[in-house]
């Protein structure tokens, strides 16, 4: 038998921020306080949380025990009913002889509340009579359950309320477990690490990266071309806003400097998906390999590769700076060529890009690594 354990944590603009994040990434589980006597024919069980969470407390607004027979398992189609159901948003349960499989999927594609939509492999394209099968639809196996597995599932979303027109952010947890009828008792889901975990948290800030590569040579490296240097530390963003799905915009310029004037060699901007960030081990940002930026809930943190260790996170509103030079010989003219790197970060919403977006000579946080270079 299955038994599924959904909390929905509801929540404001006032609690996206660090403090009340780490309340609700330490909420796992629930204890299953009402009673219910098991049908003998019942194959899913469901204990459903609703939560609103405050400035100073969390509290349930709702709470139900539930039991189904085998009409929960499938897919379902969009004039079925179970298709737009609350009870089992995101998920799709089928059974496979002694095991279950799990899959996630795009429930609010046809919200009416304008829920966030999402994206990736879709395992049922293109199959005729499934409500998945167009293209760019989410629809993918999270895990398979064997007999006495625990799988946890994490996921959120945010819409627009109809009515208040406030918009509503929502943590989604869903603990399933495996076993046998007999087991289930108050304390069954307290468990913090399972032996199955899917996460497919949507972050509602965005990156904005800008790199600014400045290449001189030996007969530039005097006072009043360092001064001419230092007011490269920024420019204006020559690019359209980014699309919805975006998880960083990164806007590139390598600029050439000699005694004679200041040419800009090569410009781009680009937007990028959550594959630009890395994790403890890999530099995945596109710019360098010398900033590694890993993503958390409320923000980013940056780890410098010289330093080996965290330079500084950034939150929402917060900008960040890293500077940083070093010296090569050209292959062709055997000369030495000077570099200094200027990373420009900003950590906000998609809503507040603008062309002067980096316009600050002095950021919350800074890193400079600028040797002194003969």
């Amino acid at each position: 038998m299955l038994f599924i354990q959904k909390i929905a944590v509801y929540y404001s603009g006032r609690e996206r921020f660090s403090d009340h994040a780490r309340e609700r990434e330490a909420l796992k589980f629930l204890p299953v306080r009402q009673s219910l006597r098991i049908m003998p024919d019942s194959e899913v069980l469901v204990h459903t949380v609703d939560m609103r969470q405050y400035d100073s407390r969390m509290i349930v607004r709702k709470e139900q025990l539930q039991q189904f027979g085998r009409e929960v398992f499938g897919e379902g189609t969009r004039s079925d009913p179970w298709y737009h159901k609350d009870l089992f948003e995101n998920i799709r349960i089928f059974c496979e002889d002694d095991r279950y499989r799990i899959m996630f999927c795009d429930d609010f594609y046809y919200s009416i509340f304008s829920r966030s939509r999402r994206h990736g492999r879709n395992e049922a394209y293109n199959k005729k009579g499934s409500p998945f099968r167009y293209a760019d639809r989410l629809n993918e196996t999270a895990f398979r359950l064997g007999r006495n597995e625990y799988g946890r599932i994490y996921f959120n979303n945010r819409f627009v309320h109809p009515r208040s027109r406030e918009q509503t952010y929502v943590r989604y947890i869903y603990n399933i477990i495996n076993c046998d009828r007999e087991k289930f008792r108050e304390k069954m889901f307290f468990c913090k690490n399972a032996d199955h975990e899917y996460r497919n948290m949507k972050s509602w800030i965005m990156l904005f990266v800008q790199s600014i590569t400045v290449n001189y040579g030996k007969d530039v490296r005097y006072p009043r071309f360092a001064a001419e240097r230092r007011n490269m530390q920024f420019f204006a963003l020559l690019c359209e806003k980014p699309s919805v799905d975006a998880e960083a915009l990164v806007d590139s310029r390598i600029i050439e400097q000699n005694s004679r004037f200041v040419n800009g060699r090569a410009f781009s901007t680009k937007t990028y998906g959550s594959e630009i960030f890395g994790n403890e081990d890999g530099y995945n940002l596109p710019v360098d390999n010398v900033v590694r930026v890993v993503k958390r809930e409320d923000g980013y943190d940056f780890f410098y590769k010289s330093y080996n260790k965290k330079a500084f996170t950034l939150k929402e509103g917060q900008y960040g700076r890293v500077m940083y030079n070093y010296r090569r010989i050209d292959r062709d003219t055997r000369r030495w060529v000077y570099t200094e790197c200027i990373l420009n970060y900003y950590c906000a919403e998609r809503s507040k890009f603008r062309e002067k977006l980096f316009f600050r000579k002095k950021p919350d946080f800074e890193l400079r690594d600028m040797r002194s270079l003969r």
